[in-house]
């Protein structure tokens, strides 16, 4: 199963074991506190709305497009 993470909150205010690749694989967006994480994701792409990120900068329009593209979407 293919997940897409939209991370709303800083990663350290974010239980750890939603991010177990034994569980799934997918792509996580950062979004408002999560923009400000830094995060080593290894089964997915890791995506920012704010450009200049050290992440690739996603639009939300990308994002609505990476929403039915997914297997599943969870927001944290």
């Amino acid at each position: 199963m293919k997940a897409l993470y939209l991370l709303r909150r800083s990663i350290d205010r974010v239980e750890t074991s939603v991010f177990l690749p034994s569980q799934t694989e997918g792509d996580v967006v950062l979004l408002e506190e999560g923009v400000s994480s830094g995060l080593s994701h290894s089964t997915g792409e890791v995506f920012s709305v704010r450009e200049g990120s050290s992440y690739p900068y996603v639009s939300y329009d990308e994002i609505i497009e990476k929403i039915f593209t997914h297997d599943c979407v969870i927001v944290i």
